[in-house]
Protein backbone atom coordinates (compact mmCIF):
# COMPACT_ATOMS: atom_id res chain seq x y z
CA UNK A 1 0.00 0.00 0.00
CA UNK A 2 1.40 3.41 -0.89
CA UNK A 3 0.05 6.35 1.16
CA UNK A 4 0.66 9.78 -0.32
CA UNK A 5 0.64 12.94 1.70
CA UNK A 6 -0.15 15.93 -0.54
CA UNK A 7 -3.43 17.38 -1.76
CA UNK A 8 -4.02 18.27 -5.38
CA UNK A 9 -5.17 21.90 -5.31
CA UNK A 10 -8.33 22.58 -7.29
CA UNK A 11 -9.49 18.96 -7.62
CA UNK A 12 -10.27 16.14 -5.20
CA UNK A 13 -7.27 13.97 -6.10
CA UNK A 14 -5.83 12.35 -9.19
CA UNK A 15 -5.03 8.64 -9.43
CA UNK A 16 -1.42 7.83 -10.25
CA UNK A 17 -0.71 6.23 -13.63
CA UNK A 18 0.34 2.60 -14.00
CA UNK A 19 3.63 0.92 -14.92
CA UNK A 20 6.06 0.24 -12.10
CA UNK A 21 9.81 -0.11 -11.85
CA UNK A 22 10.86 -1.49 -8.50
CA UNK A 23 13.98 -0.64 -6.54
CA UNK A 24 14.92 -1.52 -2.95
CA UNK A 25 13.53 1.78 -1.61
CA UNK A 26 11.08 3.11 -4.21
CA UNK A 27 8.27 1.95 -6.46
CA UNK A 28 7.80 4.17 -9.50
CA UNK A 29 4.23 4.53 -10.81
CA UNK A 30 4.46 6.38 -14.10
CA UNK A 31 5.53 9.91 -13.13
CA UNK A 32 5.00 9.29 -9.39
CA UNK A 33 7.65 7.93 -7.05
CA UNK A 34 6.20 5.99 -4.14
CA UNK A 35 8.57 5.50 -1.23
CA UNK A 36 8.61 2.06 0.37
CA UNK A 37 8.03 2.20 4.13
CA UNK A 38 8.98 -1.36 5.01
CA UNK A 39 5.76 -1.60 7.05
CA UNK A 40 3.24 -4.40 6.52
CA UNK A 41 -0.15 -4.35 8.22
CA UNK A 42 -3.00 -6.89 8.18
CA UNK A 43 -6.63 -6.05 7.45
CA UNK A 44 -8.85 -6.94 10.41
CA UNK A 45 -12.14 -8.83 10.31
CA UNK A 46 -14.06 -5.57 9.70
CA UNK A 47 -11.90 -4.68 6.69
CA UNK A 48 -9.96 -1.98 8.54
CA UNK A 49 -6.29 -1.18 8.14
CA UNK A 50 -4.35 0.96 10.62
CA UNK A 51 -2.06 3.63 9.14
CA UNK A 52 1.11 3.59 11.28
CA UNK A 53 1.65 6.58 13.56
CA UNK A 54 4.91 7.75 11.89
CA UNK A 55 3.09 7.97 8.54
CA UNK A 56 0.08 9.74 10.10
CA UNK A 57 2.40 12.29 11.67
CA UNK A 58 4.42 12.82 8.48
CA UNK A 59 1.21 13.32 6.46
CA UNK A 60 -0.41 15.42 9.22
CA UNK A 61 -3.35 13.03 9.30
CA UNK A 62 -5.87 13.75 12.04
CA UNK A 63 -8.78 11.78 13.41
CA UNK A 64 -11.69 12.18 11.00
CA UNK A 65 -9.59 13.31 8.01
CA UNK A 66 -11.08 12.06 4.71
CA UNK A 67 -8.92 9.88 2.48
CA UNK A 68 -9.33 9.11 -1.23
CA UNK A 69 -8.65 5.54 -2.38
CA UNK A 70 -7.43 4.56 -5.85
CA UNK A 71 -6.60 1.25 -7.50
CA UNK A 72 -3.76 1.44 -10.03
CA UNK A 73 -3.30 -0.65 -13.16
CA UNK A 74 -1.04 -3.06 -11.32
CA UNK A 75 -3.69 -3.81 -8.70
CA UNK A 76 -2.06 -1.67 -6.01
CA UNK A 77 -4.15 0.43 -3.63
CA UNK A 78 -3.15 4.07 -3.08
CA UNK A 79 -4.40 6.27 -0.24
CA UNK A 80 -4.31 10.01 -0.83
CA UNK A 81 -5.25 12.75 1.60
CA UNK A 82 -8.43 14.42 0.37
CA UNK A 83 -9.16 18.14 0.61
CA UNK A 84 -12.89 18.91 0.40
CA UNK A 85 -12.06 22.62 0.08
CA UNK A 86 -9.70 22.06 -2.86
CA UNK A 87 -12.37 19.84 -4.43
CA UNK A 88 -14.54 22.95 -4.89
CA UNK A 89 -12.07 24.09 -7.56
CA UNK A 90 -12.65 27.52 -9.04
CA UNK A 91 -15.43 28.36 -6.60
CA UNK A 92 -12.97 29.14 -3.79
CA UNK A 93 -10.77 31.20 -6.11
CA UNK A 94 -13.76 33.29 -7.19
CA UNK A 95 -14.79 33.74 -3.57
CA UNK A 96 -11.31 34.97 -2.61
CA UNK A 97 -11.31 37.42 -5.54
CA UNK A 98 -14.76 38.70 -4.55
CA UNK A 99 -13.71 39.23 -0.93
CA UNK A 100 -10.56 41.06 -2.04
CA UNK A 101 -12.43 43.30 -4.48
CA UNK A 102 -15.18 44.07 -1.94
CA UNK A 103 -12.97 44.82 1.07
CA UNK A 104 -9.58 45.72 -0.43
CA UNK A 105 -7.93 43.29 1.98
CA UNK A 106 -5.87 40.16 1.41
CA UNK A 107 -8.25 37.19 1.18
CA UNK A 108 -7.29 33.56 1.80
CA UNK A 109 -9.25 30.32 1.62
CA UNK A 110 -7.51 27.34 3.19
CA UNK A 111 -8.09 23.74 4.05
CA UNK A 112 -6.60 22.45 7.29
CA UNK A 113 -3.10 22.28 5.83
CA UNK A 114 -2.65 24.56 2.81
CA UNK A 115 -3.72 27.89 1.30
CA UNK A 116 -6.04 26.78 -1.51
CA UNK A 117 -6.93 30.21 -2.94
CA UNK A 118 -5.74 33.76 -2.38
CA UNK A 119 -6.35 37.25 -3.71
CA UNK A 120 -4.02 40.13 -2.87
CA UNK A 121 -1.11 37.91 -1.80
CA UNK A 122 -0.33 35.42 -4.58
CA UNK A 123 2.92 34.39 -2.88
CA UNK A 124 0.86 32.63 -0.21
CA UNK A 125 -0.88 30.25 -2.63
CA UNK A 126 0.03 26.67 -1.82
CA UNK A 127 1.81 27.63 1.41
CA UNK A 128 1.20 25.61 4.58
CA UNK A 129 -1.20 27.31 6.96
CA UNK A 130 0.39 29.09 9.90
CA UNK A 131 -0.20 28.77 13.64
CA UNK A 132 -2.91 31.45 13.79
CA UNK A 133 -5.10 29.56 11.30
CA UNK A 134 -4.33 26.19 12.87
CA UNK A 135 -5.41 27.49 16.28
CA UNK A 136 -8.61 29.07 14.94
CA UNK A 137 -9.64 25.87 13.14
CA UNK A 138 -8.88 23.79 16.23
CA UNK A 139 -11.06 26.07 18.38
CA UNK A 140 -13.78 26.30 15.76
CA UNK A 141 -14.30 29.98 16.56
CA UNK A 142 -13.84 33.17 14.55
CA UNK A 143 -10.53 34.72 15.56
CA UNK A 144 -9.77 38.43 15.13
CA UNK A 145 -6.26 39.71 15.66
CA UNK A 146 -5.58 41.63 18.85
CA UNK A 147 -3.43 44.72 19.42
CA UNK A 148 0.17 43.64 19.20
CA UNK A 149 -0.60 40.63 16.99
CA UNK A 150 1.09 42.14 13.93
CA UNK A 151 3.04 39.42 12.17
CA UNK A 152 4.48 38.58 8.80
CA UNK A 153 2.92 35.97 6.51
CA UNK A 154 4.08 33.10 8.71
CA UNK A 155 1.37 33.79 11.28
CA UNK A 156 -1.18 32.91 8.59
CA UNK A 157 0.79 30.85 6.08
CA UNK A 158 4.31 29.77 5.19
CA UNK A 159 7.13 27.83 6.77
CA UNK A 160 10.14 30.11 6.51
CA UNK A 161 10.59 30.15 2.73
CA UNK A 162 8.95 33.54 2.19
CA UNK A 163 10.62 36.94 2.00
CA UNK A 164 10.84 38.74 5.33
CA UNK A 165 10.98 42.12 3.62
CA UNK A 166 7.19 42.51 3.51
CA UNK A 167 5.29 44.74 5.90
CA UNK A 168 3.62 42.76 8.70
CA UNK A 169 -0.11 42.20 8.73
CA UNK A 170 -1.56 44.96 10.88
CA UNK A 171 -4.78 43.05 11.54
CA UNK A 172 -6.71 40.02 10.38
CA UNK A 173 -9.79 37.93 11.07
CA UNK A 174 -10.03 34.16 10.62
CA UNK A 175 -13.40 32.45 10.17
CA UNK A 176 -12.93 28.68 10.49
CA UNK A 177 -14.95 25.99 8.79
CA UNK A 178 -14.83 22.31 9.59
CA UNK A 179 -12.32 21.65 6.82
CA UNK A 180 -10.35 24.91 6.78
CA UNK A 181 -10.80 28.68 7.07
CA UNK A 182 -11.53 31.93 5.29
CA UNK A 183 -9.25 34.85 6.18
CA UNK A 184 -9.18 38.60 5.60
CA UNK A 185 -5.94 40.42 6.45
CA UNK A 186 -4.37 43.81 5.84
CA UNK A 187 -0.91 45.32 6.12
CA UNK A 188 -2.33 48.84 6.31
CA UNK A 189 -2.75 50.14 9.87
CA UNK A 190 -5.29 52.68 8.62
CA UNK A 191 -7.42 49.90 7.09
CA UNK A 192 -8.08 47.79 10.15
CA UNK A 193 -10.01 44.58 9.68
CA UNK A 194 -12.98 45.22 11.94
CA UNK A 195 -16.49 44.03 12.76
CA UNK A 196 -17.84 44.63 9.26
CA UNK A 197 -15.10 42.49 7.71
CA UNK A 198 -15.63 39.85 10.41
CA UNK A 199 -19.29 39.62 9.39
CA UNK A 200 -18.37 39.36 5.71
CA UNK A 201 -15.73 36.68 6.21
CA UNK A 202 -18.05 34.77 8.54
CA UNK A 203 -20.73 34.69 5.85
CA UNK A 204 -18.16 33.51 3.29
CA UNK A 205 -16.99 30.76 5.63
CA UNK A 206 -20.58 29.68 6.17
CA UNK A 207 -21.09 29.44 2.41
CA UNK A 208 -17.95 27.35 1.90
CA UNK A 209 -18.86 25.19 4.88
CA UNK A 210 -22.20 24.31 3.31
CA UNK A 211 -20.51 23.22 0.09
CA UNK A 212 -17.85 20.89 1.43
CA UNK A 213 -18.51 17.18 1.69
CA UNK A 214 -16.55 15.61 4.53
Amino acid sequence: MGPRGHENRGSPANPPPGNSTRSPAFNRKGGSLLKATGIVRRIDDLGRLVIPKPIREAMRLRIGDPMALFVDEQGGVVLQKYSPVAALGGMVSRLAESLHETTGHVALVTDRDTVIATAGAPELLGQPVGPAIEAAVARGEATPSRPGDAADERALAGRGNLSQDRDPFASFVIAPIRAGAVVLATREVAQEVGETEATVVGAAAGFIGRQVMV
